[in-house]
């Protein structure tokens, strides 16, 4: 019969937010009056009669028109030769799980080839597969779909003559299994290989019986069993088992593309093309009173309300905005054709109605009022928030313009109301929020705005937090601390966020409606530090028990998250249920079909459960979380993640669907959260579901683009996420450049697909965020950054002030330590927070303490902090900065100090051991002496917070040895790889245990150095496992010494020690005082700044890079002699005091800037502003020798320092006492300086020692 080339075009709209009515234009195809066609449900075949084998050598070809069920997976046979009682599969012809044709052979060795384009299930499409000799052909609709080999290579051989042969599923092993499932019709096997134009002629003209070479051909309209052979020979009939007859109203798998929508909310729709070629799709909308009838006429789009078209090349599901804007409210029909090469499709049409919701902004602008008052309490008044409409009803966009002295922010929604706030603030007022403290200080008045600023985004979601976020930082969080991050999140337009608190009360209410009781549940609910993997499904318990105070406690601290990310309208993440149940589930419910997922790093995993169970523990599950939460829009939950056990005889496919649709049934719209990590998600897995409703984190695209690699997840929405950190590990690290690049990439690539979001998915937060802020920025900007340019911006609004040593610092820092171009996890690991060996290549088992860039080219950045310090001293983000790097810079010199002191050890060299394990250690406690300045790596904090949340005395024990576990063998009772996995550089940590580890290690090597036995010790057993159960030690919750003070100290005291090669150092020059009286004339000279360079023939310039009172001063650029430059500014009842910061620079070759504060007092004969505490500050004696003994005339925490006279400090001390001594036996004879820095004394006095 003759076929024809039919084009077949689908419209369809899902509904999630308004009603609609669907369409679907089915092109039925007549090639026979009755057209019938086999039903194979999986179970089916069909066989020659009397065992008949077609007769092949060397080349065969076998064509069929198949239309493979929707949702059906794995391997589905086409035809099949195999011996029915051997175990070798022999020859196939088949669809496998990516709905692929492949043939493949097993003699042996496995062989297999694929073609290149899939099968669309639940359309008909016509297949070949033609074996010329060794060569292997697909075709496709009557084209040429060939791939490549998958396994093994050619040449591939036949079967035995003997093996039995079947249309529909294959033998092994005795027993037929791989059955096809669907619809099969017009299948034709010839003798001989079949050339591409005879393959297009079956194709659109359909098989000529006539044809000599037909070993057989079957168009099953006759109905008959056995089936009869309508070749001319007519004498190889097929025996039907369990199939059956069926109409094939058959419709041709489309070659140009199909059309249709997805995600309708009020008056948007979103419309995808899924193409196997390039095409153009024209559309067009008009009231449902408008009948169009024409093809041309959908092109030409005359009188629509709404048109348009988009042209694609690439193949896949592509997406774009289909209706924006629609009004008024009424009953509207979408028509749409597509046309390629110079033809246009039929028509196909859905019908929907508008519904034009007015969205209300006024909780969320008092919302964001509320934000910034607890973030810009004395600032807050000066803005002023309105809402705007959204982009297409579902995008956001947010305006900035001038009210008077107010800044005016319209929104359309709080996020991005929040998130004009933070634009604001960095581009315009050098101010940023933090995890490590806020740049708040605003210029005063706010600086005006010349013009509106506007910015769109055209991301849906802005997606924050991983699963692991909640536990290597989290754990321990209370109400407080959340909602000063859910404040930051909303400023960075964060719209969606992961929290599955208060599952463990879900899991509770589930469990006890089959029979647990509270102990047993005990079991299943692990501590606080470890509910991350028990909700991913890699461990049940860990941690626990945990009381019912707990469970309770985590119920309310959720809702009060959830309440307050209602009020921003943020959508939050809830844990969903993707079919685990605790691993002893089967013994406590009868029926539940149980698979066991194996273990994870010696952890029993929860099981899945499949069956008839399945259903009702989804149900339990929602109903529950319902009850406790209310149905929320997302829910979240992997299969397999991290790897566990597939079940062989689990249709993955159809049990995802089944798993999605019971979320479906409580709330229709909700959508399953899913993360792309570890080959997640399966392709079997999201196969079936419904796409609309799926979302995919891709969440380390600064290393992976899982997305090209999934082919865009075949077309699921899906978010472009950004790891950055592992564990809570804190080396400086990053990917700039490649991020910089990576987002730009995406966003203008073609194959990008339905790419509907952008977000941070850390493993750990409250570090610094620099990578992330880079993140953000893109949601709102569509040029690509230029990261050193950018680094110059992020220097500027995190300290205050744009100045060249912090550019300078973080422009070293972005292409070296931000730079990271290895497949490691994260930052290079500190060696000190290694288990101690001699060879140590890593702290963690997924990273490197190799450096992946030269060290030395780190430590100009360094210098430039340090010299900064005059002018920022006061900024809290600066002083985090500069304790971070130095911390930086003394964690990779540790390194070098590691591998000389294994060296020495090796050449048995004992003197010069000595001497570098006493310097190793000796960093190891000058870095937790560094570490104690900030509260940011303080232990105490880590295990207060713990204790804190423990609801009775042994549950604060259990949750400290929680929080003491985690981040140092992770495991509470075995050693496994995942030790120091989430090792973090903090004060105490270290000093207790990083440096006890050593300092063990180190007495045996010495040992061994004096001939003793090797101890070899076992870190775990001796040391490590132990320290988790010394409840009784307390760690510092409070800061001990001066982050400036202790950064000088570690600088002067260590960059002699750097064996990098320095061709220059910097100016040294100190701050000064100078008191004048008022009224003196212009050019009157105040004082002189003195600095000196180390390195000869230097010339140094001298500029004031800041005053606060404009023009008062000026200096001499060569001599750095201040005069006065605005006499009129000279009068002690206007302004007191002033304050100069004066930069020196040297002529180096690199050069370096250093910057000093000189103070300027004026004085009347009534009036001098010298604070008189500071001269009731008494040393005695002076001279002194070996002691000093100092009286304050109040008691407050003071820091002091020793400092000589060309500016080295010599020792820090911090004391709060009104007297105390100070040791100064260690000191030379000469003049030295106590700095004495408090709250209220601040004072600098000179002393002898003699």
């Amino acid at each position: 019969m003759m076929k024809r080339k039919l084009l077949f075009l689908s419209l369809c709209l899902f509904v999630f937010y308004s009603n609609a009515h669907s369409f679907t234009c089915i092109i039925k195809k007549k090639k026979a009056e009755t057209d019938y066609a086999i039903t194979l449900n999986g179970n089916g075949l069909l066989t020659p009669t009397n065992s008949a084998v077609p007769e092949f050598s060397t080349s065969f070809t076998i064509t069929a028109w198949i239309n493979p069920a929707i949702n059906s997976s794995a391997e589905r046979t086409i035809a099949a030769w195999a011996s029915s009682s051997s175990g070798q599969i022999g020859n196939f012809f088949r669809l496998e799980g990516d709905n692929y044709l492949y043939y493949g052979q097993w003699n042996g060795t496995f062989k297999k080839v694929k073609s290149n384009t899939p099968i669309v299930s639940g359309l008909w499409s016509h297949v070949a597969l033609v074996k010329n000799n060794n060569q292997i052909s697909f075709y496709l609709n009557g084209e040429d779909v060939t791939g490549n080999y998958v396994s093994g290579a050619a040449p591939m051989n036949n079967n035995a003559q003997g093996d039995a042969f079947r249309f529909g599923g294959l033998f092994q092993n005795g027993s037929a299994k791989e059955f096809f499932n669907g619809l099969i019709d017009d299948i034709a096997f010839y003798s001989t290989a079949r050339t591409a134009t005879e393959i297009k002629a079956e194709y659109e003209n359909g098989v000529n019986p006539s044809d000599s070479k037909l070993w057989g051909y079957w168009n099953f309209n006759d109905q008959a069993n056995p089936v009869t052979d309508n070749s001319a020979s007519g004498t190889h009939k097929l025996t039907i088992l369990n199939a059956e007859y069926t109409l094939a109203n058959k419709t041709v798998n489309p070659e140009i593309s199909t059309v249709s929508t997805g995600f309708v909310k009020n008056t948007t729709a979103r419309a995808y093309v899924n193409s196997d070629m390039g095409g153009t799709v024209f559309w067009a909308v008009y009231p449902s009173s408008t009948v169009l009838t024409n093809a041309a006429e959908v092109k030409t789009a005359t009188g629509a309300v709404k048109s348009g078209s988009l042209t694609y090349s690439t193949p896949g599901l592509q997406d774009f905005w289909v209706v924006n804007k629609l009004n008024p409210a009424t009953d509207y029909t979408l028509y749409a054709v597509i046309e390629s090469g110079g033809k246009l499709s039929e028509i196909a049409k859905t019908n929907f109605t508008t519904t034009n919701i007015t969205l209300d902004l006024i909780g969320q602008i008092d919302a964001v009022k509320a934000l910034i008052n607890r973030l810009l309490p004395e600032r807050a008044s000066e803005f002023e928030f309105a809402g705007i409409e959204k982009i297409d009803d579902v995008l956001d966009v947010f305006e900035l313009s001038s009210v008077g002295n107010n800044i005016l922010i319209k929104g359309s929604s709080a996020t991005a109301m929040a998130a004009g706030l933070r634009y604001y603030m960095n581009n315009y007022c050098k101010a940023s929020f933090s995890w490590n403290g806020h740049q708040d200080e605003l210029p005063n008045p706010l600086p005006a705005l010349s013009e509106t600023i506007r910015k769109e985004t055209t991301y849906m979601h802005r997606y924050a937090l991983n699963y692991c976020t909640m536990n290597y930082t989290m754990s321990f969080w209370d109400w407080e601390r959340w909602e000063h991050e859910i404040d930051l999140m909303a400023t960075q337009g964060v719209n969606m966020f992961l929290s599955p608190i208060g599952s463990e009360a879900v899991w509770q209410k589930v469990m006890e409606r089959y029979g647990y009781t509270f102990a047993e549940i005990q079991k299943f609910i692990p501590g606080p530090a470890y509910t991350a993997w028990w909700l991913m499904g890699n461990l049940e318990g860990e941690g626990g028990p945990v009381s019912q105070e707990y469970i309770d406690g985590r119920v309310e601290l959720q809702k009060k998250i959830m309440a307050r990310a209602k009020e921003l309208g943020m959508e939050v993440v809830l844990q969903g249920f993707a079919g685990l149940v605790p691993s002893n589930f089967g013994s406590k419910v009868p029926g539940a079909v149980i698979h066991p997922q194996g273990e994870w790093f010696s952890y029993t995993r929860p099981a899945i459960i499949s069956g008839p169970k399945t259903a009702e523990v989804a149900a339990a599950w929602y109903e529950e979380s319902a009850n406790l939460f209310g149905a929320v829009n997302y829910y979240g939950g992997d299969l397999f993640h991290e790897g566990g056990n597939v079940p062989g005889n689990l249709d993955v496919t159809k049990y995802a669907a089944d798993i999605q649709a019971e979320m479906f049934k409580i709330n229709p719209e909700a959508v399953w959260v899913l993360q792309a990590w570890a080959g997640n998600p399966r392709e079997d897995v999201i196969r079936g579901l419904k796409k609309d409703q799926c979302l995919v984190l891709d969440i380390a695209n600064e290393k992976y683009n899982v997305w090209k690699e999934k082919n865009s997840f075949n077309g699921i929405p899906w978010v472009y996420g950004v790891i950055n950190n592992f564990g809570g590990r804190m080396s400086i690290y990053g990917r700039m450049s490649k991020l910089a690049n990576g987002v730009y990439d995406m966003q203008n690539d073609p194959n990008k697909k339905n790419i509907w979001g952008i977000g941070i998915v850390p493993e750990a937060i409250i570090f610094n965020q620099v990578s992330y802020d880079m993140v953000w920025d893109y949601v709102w900007e569509t040029a690509k950054i230029n990261p050193q340019a950018w680094m110059e911006k992020f220097a500027a609004y995190r300290y205050g002030k744009n100045l060249d040593n912090t550019a300078k610092a973080w422009k070293i820092l972005e292409p070296t330590a931000l730079a990271c171009n290895t497949n490691q996890d994260g930052g290079s690991e500190s060696v000190i927070n290694a288990r101690p060996a001699l060879d140590v290549d890593r702290a963690s088992t997924w990273s490197l303490t190799k450096l992946y860039y030269d060290p030395a080219k780190i430590v100009p950045a360094w210098t430039h902090m340090i010299n900064s310090i005059d002018v920022f001293k006061d900024k809290t983000t600066f002083r985090y900065d500069l304790v971070d790097i130095s911390r930086q810079v003394l964690s990779n010199l540790a390194l070098e100090v590691q591998k000389e002191m294994t060296a020495a050890f090796r050449a048995n060299n004992k003197e010069l051991f000595n001497e570098k394990s006493k310097l190793f250690l000796e960093i190891i406690l000058d870095q937790d002496s560094l570490l104690r300045t900030r509260e940011e790596f303080l232990l105490g904090l880590w295990i207060e917070d713990a204790r804190k949340m423990g609801t009775n005395d042994t549950e604060k024990n259990l949750f400290e040895r929680n929080a003491r576990a985690l981040i140092t063998t992770w495991n509470l009772r075995a050693n496994t790889n995942l030790h120091d996995y989430a090792h973090r550089e903090w004060a105490g940590l270290t000093k207790d245990y990083y440096y006890k580890r050593w300092e063990l290690f180190i007495s045996d090597l010495k040992g061994r150095l004096d001939g003793q036995p090797a101890k070899n010790y076992n870190f775990y057993n001796v040391l490590e496992k132990g320290w988790q159960l010394k409840y009784s030690e307390k760690f510092p919750t409070e800061t001990e010494g001066d982050e400036i003070e202790m950064s000088k100290y570690i600088y002067e005291k260590y960059m002699p020690k750097l064996k990098y090669t320095l061709t220059n150092s910097s100016p040294v020059v100190h701050s000064a005082e100078f008191t004048i009286p008022e009224n003196l004339s212009f050019g009157t000279v105040v004082g002189t700044v003195i600095a000196t360079d180390p390195n000869p023939n230097q010339k140094l310039s001298y500029s004031i890079y800041s005053q606060s009172v404009e023009n008062a001063f000026s200096i001499n650029e060569s001599t750095g002699e201040i005069t006065i430059n605005d006499a009129d500014a000279m009068k002690y009842v206007n302004t007191p005091s002033f304050s100069l910061i004066v930069k020196v620079s040297d002529n180096g070759s690199p050069s370096y800037s250093v910057y000093a504060e000189i103070k300027v007092l004026l004085t009347t004969s009534i009036h001098s502003v010298k604070d008189d505490l500071g001269s009731k500050i008494k040393i005695h004696p002076n001279p002194t020798k070996n002691l000093l003994t100092v009286n304050l005339p109040i008691q407050e925490k003071v820091n002091l320092k020793i400092v000589d006279t060309v500016g080295k400090t010599i020792n820090l001390y911090t004391k709060n006492e009104k007297q105390f001594d100070l040791d100064t036996s260690s000191l030379s004879n000469g003049v030295y300086f106590l700095a004495i820095n408090g709250k209220k004394l601040n004072d600098t006095i000179s002393f002898i020692i003699e």
